[in-house]
Order: C-alpha cells, then structure tokens, then sequence
C-alpha cells in the first residue's frame, strides 16, 4: 500500500524547473522533479504486489502501465522537444480523465480488500477524497483553459483554483496513507491468529 501512496504522490503533485527557452518556438521547456511516470511505474508494482489481495488491481495495472510509457514520452518531450506541448496539452485531459479513473480503480479494489478480509480500511472517506480531488481538477482543466473559459487569463481564478487542486490531491494522500496504515494493521493481525 505504501507504493500506492508514493505513486499517487508523484502523479499528484508537479515540481516543475523552467529549463532555457526553446529556440523552435514560444514553449520554454521544463523538468519536472516528481515526474508522473515514476509514480505510474509505482503504481504498476504496486497492483502486482496487491493483486493476490483482490483482482480489481488487475486493471489498476494495465492502465498504469499505459500511462506510464505515455507520461514518459510527454516528459521527454516536453524537456527536449517544447514545441510538442501544445500537442501533450490535448493529450493530457485524456490522461487526467484516465488518472482519475485509475484512481478510482485502486478504490475500488481497496473496497474488495476489505470485503474480501471483513475489515474497514477506510474505502469511504477515502472515495470523499477522491471525489473532492476529480472536482477540483475538472475545474482547473475547464476554467483555466482559455479554449472553455474567457477567465483562464485571471491570475486570481488560477491561484485559487491550484491551492484547492493541491489541498484535495493533500487530502486524499492522507486519505490514502491511512488505508495503508489500516491495511498493515489487519493484515498483522490476521496473520498473528
């Protein structure tokens, strides 16, 4: 469960470094420090290591897999060739939309394990999170993209809305490390009968 929380940590949160400006373009190249693949890469590991534990991280798997060979390509892209972004930005609402599901995926499963172990792990409050999370992020995507929204240009609307996405991506991190804690506990006392 641990490796769940690393790779949501990755996926969830951006550290990016402004590299030297392009001189294909006007897309200044970047790295970014907690790059998504890394945390697909976590989450691939960690759906082979649960898997015993419930089937639905089957398709936790096979979808972090995918996302983790894109996200990487959108990485090397986006350091080496910037003049691709605007390429990777109409790629990336379909990734947000598939990390979102991926998400709700590993909930899901999590929700197995408990059924399958008849013990509370914290499913619930964990799905609250991922709500708060999927509503937050839908609006950022919506409202500061110029193409939906005349305010994408309001550095106020921008500001706001990335203290929430970081604050619901907080909240189910913490959501998400308590299912773990949860998880480690019942599984040392199931094994200690």
């Amino acid at each position: 469960m641990k490796r769940l929380f690393w790779g949501f940590f990755f996926i969830l949160f951006d550290f990016s470094v402004p590299l030297a400006p392009s001189p294909f373009g006007t897309w200044d190249a970047s790295l970014n420090l907690l790059p998504d693949f890394v945390g697909f890469g976590l989450l691939v590991s960690a759906s082979m290591r649960l898997a015993g534990e419930s089937p639905l991280f089957h398709p936790v798997h096979q979808w972090s897999i995918g996302l983790c060979i894109y996200s990487a390509l959108a990485w090397f892209c986006n350091i080496f060739f910037p003049s691709l972004s605007p390429l990777f930005s109409l790629l990336n609402v379909a990734a947000l939309i598939l990390e979102l599901d991926v998400a709700w995926l590993v909930i899901e499963a999590i929700a197995n394990v408990e059924m399958r172990r008849n013990a509370e792990l914290g499913s619930i409050p964990l799905r609250a999170a991922w709500k708060a999370l999927a509503i937050c992020a839908v609006l950022s995507l919506v409202l500061l993209s110029p193409v939906f929204f005349p305010l994408a240009g309001d550095s106020v609307v921008a500001v706001c809305l990335t203290v929430a996405l970081f604050l619901a991506g907080l909240f189910f991190l913490v959501r998400l490390w308590r299912v773990g804690k949860e998880y480690e506990e019942v599984v040392a006392f199931q094994n200690n009968r």
